[in-house]
């Protein structure tokens, strides 16, 4: 194959996690009294967890720091990562499907890591991965930057033209199509993401990782690497 690596974004677009940041948020804000704006959560799926909480502590005012604000939804979160949050349908088959082909494979992430391993270890899914890389080990500017996935195609071995990026918010995968990788769209059932824009920016989109378990679905994949790498 072509394809050297493939690079999951978690929350998503590898995990069905987006709930629980929802309720996660709605239940801080409940607790404070304030009433969010209905793009709350697609702006924080945009921003990423450190941004979006610097963000937020200064457009709602809030009387914390954004230091506090990530502790109070990170100790809210880790209960249900570690007994709740599942892999999307199909992905496991489809990570299996790629270690039988010699493809490496990496989560690179804006989810903060004891938390994201916290659903890999439950899943059991961290031997089917080469790497898990998070944006604050990389460069601590959220989510919507190529560094995290230059940084992962580089431990991988790989260029990032050899590499596909699933995503499942626009602006990362702008980014990701700006670093020069192919890119995945993953339909997410969340309202935070906007399902039009993420497929006018992806080269392709699914709806479900079982799409990608027949026996050409590879092959179509593979043609979606940018030209220098065919």
């Amino acid at each position: 194959m072509t394809v050297k690596a493939w690079i999951f974004f978690f929350a998503g677009a590898l995990g069905d996690s987006m709930w629980v940041w929802e309720s996660v948020i709605a239940e801080f804000f409940a607790a404070r009294g304030v009433e969010p704006e209905h793009d709350a959560m697609a702006q924080l799926a945009q921003l990423g967890m450190v941004a979006g909480a610097q963000s937020f502590v200064q457009h709602y005012r809030l009387n914390e720091s954004p230091e506090q604000v990530c502790a109070c939804w990170l100790a809210a979160a880790r209960e249900k990562y570690a007994t709740a949050v599942k892999l999307k349908p199909g992905a496991r088959a489809f990570l299996l499907l790629l270690r039988e082909h010699g493809v490496k494979t990496a989560v690179a992430t804006a989810q903060e890591r004891q938390t994201l391993l916290l659903a890999l270890e439950h899943e059991e899914a961290l031997p089917l991965l080469d790497e898990v890389l998070t944006c604050d080990e990389v460069c601590q500017s959220g989510k919507s930057t190529p560094a995290v996935y230059w940084e992962t195609a580089r431990r991988l071995g790989a260029e990032p033209s050899a590499c596909l990026v699933f995503e499942d918010v626009a602006g990362p995968a702008a980014q990701a199509h700006a670093g020069g990788f192919g890119v995945v769209g993953v339909r997410d059932a969340s309202p935070a993401q906007d399902h039009e824009a993420l497929a006018a920016e992806a080269d392709a989109m699914i709806e479900d990782y079982r799409e990608l378990l027949g026996p050409d679905a590879l092959a179509r994949l593979e043609a979606l690497l940018p030209v220098a790498a065919c």
